[in-house]
């Protein structure tokens, strides 16, 4: 089954629950605490385990009975490799649903709320009836300017993109 198969069938699940929103917390959580560690999910791939101990440390993990069960068809599988990925079409899905628009911001220099406010005013006509929400990540290279990414459209407005363009244009 493929990463994207895998997180629609988990949101469909949520969806006829009415569990969107609870279970979006429940996978962030478990993301970062666990879902995340390539230790842990090697472990829950290995052969080392039987699938019966796998499933007892998902049960103590006190995790969404649905959530539980699904990280139980990944380790039955083999694929719990595969979480991250899942993770990422699962948060395309659930924002999509909860009318998230998700925008990437890549600054050289670290902004402020007023400079993130103003951006998300700017920003607001492109995304009616949506709530913006940003991960700002400060990235020298840049030198200056901003970039802004969604759904895989980027606006580069970097002073490093412009040099790289007046070196091609040489």
């Amino acid at each position: 089954m493929s990463v994207h198969r895998y997180a629609q069938a988990l949101f469909e699940i949520a969806a006829e629950d009415q569990a969107i929103d609870h279970l979006s917390d429940v996978i962030d959580h478990f993301y970062h605490e666990a879902g995340s560690s390539k230790t842990w999910t090697t472990m829950m791939d290995s052969p080392i385990k039987t699938d019966g101990e796998k499933a007892e440390i998902i049960d103590d993990l006190g995790l969404d009975p649905s959530f539980s069960a699904f990280l139980k068809v990944l380790v039955s599988r083999h694929h719990m490799h595969q979480f991250k990925d899942i993770y990422e079409a699962w948060l395309h899905l659930a924002r999509a649903h909860q009318k998230i628009a998700h925008v990437a911001l890549y600054s050289a220099t670290p902004l402020d709320d007023h400079q993130i406010e103003v951006i998300r005013r700017v920003l607001a006509p492109r995304f009616k009836q949506q709530t913006i929400t940003f991960s700002v990540t400060v990235d020298d290279r840049l030198i200056g300017g901003l970039k802004i990414i969604h759904n895989g459209q980027s606006v580069d407005r970097t002073i490093a993109r412009e040099l790289h363009e007046l070196e091609i244009s040489i």
